[in-house]
């Protein structure tokens, strides 16, 4: 096969330069590997129909942004405006519209059980198809589920929900005469309007809630992924990713997403123009990264997991030292984060001589459902350590100012240009895209950046969520609301430029970037807790039963000519 690699044309037009490239080009022809011919340009989907935008979804979120006001709310702050900066582009992206008429949805739990105890997890899906094969075969074609757990339905059973369900295997039309019987019971578990979502997602009223989000997304995810998980051609890759087994071109699988409409940003920065971030950033104070790394691979043991602490110390935002923090195993919150806070505020005065007025921090590793729980219980340790380092007379002041944004990798928005211009050399859209309306939330404040051009592959943009603000929402007055917004986003795409091992913008910012390699480091360091003993296949932290809970709550031990430096890089 031909290999990947930058050939002749990527090493210029010595002939020396050309040798090697055609030597590595050449070396990948026959391996597979690195090198092979250059890169041949992509070009955008061009689809038979035109792009147009959706006018509807602009007039709502600006009906919205009318009717909010001006906010003054801290935790989970309105958005102040949307950002202005930059080109207006026009973009595809993988969502879709939805359209439901007055669907009622009911939902059973699925126990499947053998003999008084569970069936085993990898016959659960086939079992499930066998129930409503067999046993509910006239409405089988209403029937939707997750094959672990949950059935969903378009209308209500009435009869007994016992089932004894016969074992036989895919591609058997009749079971064995021994076959294994499963008794399978369907309890219910609620109702669901799927209408009450539509209201929600057009509605114009400011603050209203939906009482049965989280369900009606779990049930919209069940529907969707059905069709994936029946489809004999389709190849299930892990726990969500779905591969089918006929060929598909990238146009083919283009054609079939929807076009949102919003209003994005591009403004392709050069690194001209982070000085200016650094001069912003001396009456910033400070930038200050938490990031929990899950570091366990194996999910059954008692290895400790590891927290991270990365911050700025100078005003140029070169240098980001760290501290490791040892933690219960499977914690995903951070446990010590007050004393983790305080000696990162320490370094900073020891650097300064002073401590900042302003704290940003970018949180890693939170998913959407638990921005609550940073909001309950990180934020409380964070105000415990500024007070315990600020005196009482600053604190009164409300000295330093805090806002907290989630750093979001882990999604499956992604973004398309629909112009040839608006493309680079692999397909995806330009660096310093921003995108802020249209697949964003309508009242809070977030938005999607990607900040690098993707080597191959389809471009992953970040995902910023702002959870807590004190300082954000003062950048930039003169400029009105809009101001806010345009410097956070220039601040967050600045920083993705300053990454230590990169000469271009990285995906995320660096400070997230730096705690997940301080993650890593720390599993190095703490090998004996991961890595399995010699000569044995069980995790030395399993092996001695509760070592991993023991280790918790201790820092990691560094040196003192490498703890203040940035020993990770």
């Amino acid at each position: 096969m031909s290999g990947r690699g930058r050939g002749r044309e990527g090493y210029g037009k010595d002939s020396g330069q050309q040798s090697r490239g055609g030597f590595r080009g050449g070396s990948g022809s026959a391996r597979g590997g690195r090198g092979g011919p250059p890169h041949v340009p992509l070009a955008p989907f061009t689809p038979d129909y035109r792009a147009v935008e959706d006018t509807a979804v602009t007039q709502r979120e600006d009906a919205l942004l009318d009717k909010s006001g001006e906010d003054s709310a801290v935790t989970l702050p309105r958005r102040p405006a949307y950002g202005s900066q930059g080109q207006r582009l026009l973009l595809w992206t993988n969502y879709f519209r939805l359209q439901v008429e007055g669907t009622t949805l009911c939902r059973y739990a699925v126990s499947v059980k053998k003999g008084g105890k569970d069936a085993p997890r990898g016959l659960m899906k086939r079992i499930i198809q066998l129930l409503v094969e067999c046993q509910l075969k006239d409405i089988h074609l209403d029937a939707v589920s997750d094959f672990r757990s949950t059935l969903i339905f378009r209308r209500s059973l009435n009869d007994d929900l016992n089932f004894n369900v016969v074992y036989r295997a895919e591609g058997e039309f009749e079971p064995e005469d021994d076959a294994p019987q499963y008794q399978v019971l369907l309890e219910p578990s609620g109702t669901l309007n799927m209408s009450e979502l539509v209201d929600y997602s057009t509605s114009t009223t400011v603050g209203i809630s939906l009482s049965q989000s989280q369900e009606l997304l779990q049930a919209l995810n069940i529907i969707v992924g059905h069709a994936s998980r029946t489809d004999p051609n389709t190849v299930t890759v892990g726990r969500n990713r779905r591969r089918q087994g006929r060929h598909r071109t990238g146009a083919d699988q283009r054609a079939s997403e929807e076009l949102a409409v919003f209003n994005c940003k591009a403004s392709y920065r050069a690194n001209q123009r982070v000085p200016q971030l650094r001069k912003r950033s001396a009456h910033l104070g400070t930038f200050l990264t938490p990031c929990f790394c899950r570091s366990d691979p194996y999910p059954a043991t008692s290895a400790p997991s590891v927290a991270s602490i990365v911050s700025s110390v100078d005003r140029t935002l070169n240098q980001w030292p760290a501290a490791i923090r040892v933690q219960e195993a499977r914690k995903e919150m951070i446990t010590d984060l007050t004393k983790l806070f305080q000696g990162q505020l320490s370094l900073w005065r020891s650097k300064n001589r002073s401590l900042p007025a302003n704290l940003i921090l970018y949180r890693d590793g939170v998913s959407e459902g638990q921005y609550q729980v940073v909001l309950d219980n990180e934020l409380p340790a964070i105000k415990k350590a500024i007070s315990n380092v600020y005196s009482p007379a600053e604190v009164k002041q409300g000295v330093p100012r805090l806002s907290i944004i989630i750093v979001g990798k882990r999604h499956h928005t992604r973004f398309y240009p629909t112009e040839a211009d608006d493309a680079d050399k692999t397909g995806n859209s330009k660096h310093g895209l921003v995108v802020d309306r249209g697949v964003t939330n309508f009242c809070n404040w977030d938005f999607f950046l990607q900040a690098h051009s993707a080597l191959h592959g389809t471009a992953k943009p970040a995902h910023y969520y702002v959870i807590y603000d004190e300082v954000l929402r003062r950048l930039n007055p003169e400029q009105g609301q809009a101001g806010a917004a345009d410097a956070l986003e220039k601040m967050t795409h600045g920083l993705c430029y300053l990454f230590g091992r990169a000469t271009s913008a990285v995906s995320i910012c660096p400070p997230a970037y730096y705690a997940d390699l301080v993650c890593e480091r720390a599993r190095c360091y703490l090998s004996s807790h991961f890595a399995p003993s010699s000569g044995s296949a069980t995790p030395a932290s399993e092996s001695s039963g509760s070592a991993g809970i023991s280790t918790a709550g201790r820092p990691v031990t560094l040196h003192d000519a490498i703890k203040h430096k940035m020993f990770y890089i």
